[in-house]
């Protein structure tokens, strides 16, 4: 008489399987088909089912046995190490950049009083870091530079031989050619919309080296949103809190104990959006305003500015700074290319303050800079008004720019210590830059530009200092430079 499961047998069935399996491995697969054969001895499983119980736990006991040899195997024969860079597990991705600069420049300037001044110099600059993400969307970035100058990562070949006392000038000297923190900042993508940013990091702003140095890598907190309000429409808001000038140290006045009076502070806040017209074309602009607050003294950035090159302080100081920056850019096809048309307006508030406390009132409309510029480039280069392949943001075989704008700044509108340290290095200077660049290989841009400026105003100095011409020249008339690099990009 036969005899067919029903569900109460087979979770009797099950149960006493899985206790089987419980037990510990081969013996308890080897234990399943005697199980097996008494159930159908008895009528409790079918033909059919016994069949294929036992082809399941035949090929159960086949697997088992495979995975007991490679456990085993891996036992008595441990992979050997591979000698790859490890990272901790909770960092996802490291990516190595930077890049390796070469450089034959002659800079050409002339006092109001005719004193000339000429250099001609091989230079180079190294930056060389690693950035990627964290566990939990954390980011971070480190980059070492060349070149102590904050402005600028260049080191002049030999300009360390010429140094003299206790014999050690030598050939090939080194004490100019170390290393230093160029970025360390951890970040955290709060949000889709929401980053914040710590430590020395990239400029966060949209903005063109008329008021930013590219060199300059900010030191603080950053907060940045973007929103996406349609497919073709990003808004962006930044705001920044940059420690300028540290002052802090130990003090038993409780007075001075307050907070943001220690530190010169940096504030700066931005306001942008981008339009794209179709997939080559785009607009683009922002309002920037910076604030500076804190410090203490007057020595140093909180000396007060007078513009006159008499002396070091008097041409650093940040007092009555209220700058409103308008960075603007419409790029669009050109044939077969790619064309961009771009300026920068930029107001400083308090300019006649300014003015009046460098003792020349009747100079506070001196207060206004301007930038207008042209760009053609490869398609698909990365192109705006403060980026570009003159300025080293593209290195793909075949792709090339050339640009070209004029400048001025006039005397009070500025922060001096932030502007280009290259071209138009200080304010109270206008002229115009050319430049063009071409990638002969992959990761290679060569790239020439030329630059001529003259004093805006002859009845004022030129504000700001420079370590490539301040010690020689307190005023600049006249200044040309030519550039010619070959760059290697990481």
């Amino acid at each position: 008489m036969g005899f067919t499961t029903t569900p109460t047998k087979r979770l009797i069935l099950a149960t006493a399987i899985a206790g089987l399996f419980g037990a510990s491995a081969a013996p308890a697969l080897a234990d399943t088909e005697i199980l097996l054969d008494k159930l159908h001895e008895k009528g409790v499983i079918t033909d059919d089912e016994y069949q294929q119980m036992r082809t399941e736990a035949r090929a159960e006991r086949r697997s088992q046995a495979l995975r007991d040899a490679q456990e085993q195997e891996k036992a008595q024969h441990p992979p050997a190490d591979t000698g790859k860079f490890k990272v901790a597990d909770a960092v996802k991705s490291v990516e190595l950049f930077g890049d390796l600069r070469l450089r034959y420049e002659d800079r050409i300037a002339t006092s109001p009083t005719d004193t000339n001044y000429d250099r001609q110099r091989w230079r180079y600059a190294l930056r060389l870091g690693v950035r990627g993400d964290v566990a939990d969307d954390f980011f971070y970035g480190l980059r070492l530079d060349t070149g102590t100058y904050g402005r600028s990562a260049w080191v002049t070949y030999a300009d360390d031989n010429k140094q003299s006392g206790s014999g050690k000038t030598a050939q090939a000297n080194k004490s100019n050619d170390g290393a230093y923190v160029g970025l360390a900042y951890l970040g955290w993508k709060a949000t889709d919309w929401l980053q914040i940013i710590g430590g020395r990091q990239p400029n966060p702003l949209y903005t063109t080296p008329m008021v930013w140095d590219p060199d300059i890598t900010p030191e603080g907190l950053v907060e940045k949103a973007s929103f996406k309000l349609t497919d073709n429409l990003n808004t962006f808001l930044t705001a920044g809190q940059f420690i300028y000038q540290d002052f802090s140290g130990p003090s038993t006045n409780n007075s001075n104990l307050s907070v943001g009076k220690q530190n010169l502070m940096l504030y700066s806040f931005e306001a942008g959006a981008a339009y794209r017209l179709s997939e080559e074309s785009a607009l683009k602009g922002a309002v920037n305003y910076y604030t500076y607050s804190g410090g203490h003294g007057t020595t140093d950035f909180r000396s007060k500015f007078t513009g006159d090159g008499t002396g070091y302080a008097g041409n650093i100081g940040v007092n009555d700074l209220e700058v409103v920056e308008v960075p603007l850019e419409f790029r669009f096809p050109v044939a077969r290319y790619s064309g961009l048309v771009y300026a920068n307006l930029a107001k400083n508030l308090k300019g006649s303050d300014r003015a009046t406390q460098a003792g020349l009132s009747s100079f506070g409309d001196q207060d206004k800079a301007y930038q207008v510029g042209v760009s053609l480039g490869s398609q698909g280069i990365p192109q705006g008004a403060g980026t570009g392949a003159v300025y080293g943001n593209s290195a793909k075989k075949g792709t090339w720019e050339t640009r070209v704008y004029w400048q001025r700044i006039e005397q009070f509108a500025l922060d001096p210590n932030m502007i280009d340290s290259d071209f138009f290095e200080r304010t109270n200077v206008e002229g115009w830059f050319v430049a063009a660049a071409y990638s002969p290989a992959d990761a290679i841009i060569t790239t020439l530009r030329y630059g001529q400026a003259k004093r805006y105003n002859n009845n004022l100095g030129t504000g700001g200092f420079n370590d490539d011409s301040s010690g020689l020249l307190a005023s600049i008339d006249k200044y040309k430079l030519v550039q010619f690099d070959v760059t290697l990009r990481f």
